[in-house]
């Protein structure tokens, strides 16, 4: 067998088709590899999980600073009288802004027929009205605080931070304690420890 090969390749004609097919070879190959170097270099661009997953996930941010704003409490009115939960009592004082009108007294006895606090208006429509509460704090979204946690931006990573929400009405919440001035509150989903960059 290796005879018959020695004796094929002694002859100039095969050998010349011997060494076009290991050109051909070779040039296929390195040409393969240039169209999977850019197929790979296609995927990293436009791949979103390695690009999050090398750069970070895009994430909405905002600054908060301590001011002193009013949150907008629901209070449902019958001819002048309302009642209020327990949570809501602590907020609700006479003389305050109703809708067109005032509260005119707050009952601090829990009625036991209800197991609410009687609330006296004057001037108010009947409906839904909201009472105007001023507050000091750090007045963020509600939908962002979870089980008393926010999440904050730290150096590119998402890192969760415990907080005391005084306050909140159906869209804002009232924080303070656990944040300052200057910190910025992430608005978009993540996870703890997770790499993220600030959207442009």
């Amino acid at each position: 067998m290796k005879n018959n090969l020695r004796t094929w390749m002694q002859q100039p004609r095969n050998k010349k088709i011997f060494y076009v097919i290991i050109a051909l070879l070779m040039c296929g190959w390195i040409a393969y590899r240039f169209v999977e170097i850019g197929n790979e270099r296609r995927l990293q661009v436009f791949n979103p999980a390695r690009f999050s997953a090398d750069a970070g996930i895009p994430v909405d941010v905002m600054h908060v600073k301590k001011t002193t704003d009013v949150l907008r409490i629901p209070l449902t009115v019958k001819r002048n009288r309302a009642i209020a939960a327990n949570g809501l009592i602590t907020m609700l004082k006479p003389g305050q802004r109703v809708g067109m009108g005032k509260i005119e007294y707050v009952s601090n006895k829990l009625n036991l027929e209800t197991g609410m606090y009687d609330v006296r208006t004057r001037g108010v429509s009947d409906g839904l009205n909201y009472v105007e509460y001023k507050t000091t704090g750090y007045f963020v979204p509600s939908y962002i605080v979870n089980a008393n946690s926010v999440y904050v931006f730290d150096n590119g990573v998402a890192r969760i931070r415990e907080v005391v929400v005084a306050h909140s009405d159906a869209d804002t919440s009232v924080i303070t304690r656990g944040l300052h001035d200057g910190d910025m509150l992430i608005l978009s989903r993540v996870l703890d420890g997770q790499k993220i960059q600030i959207k442009k």
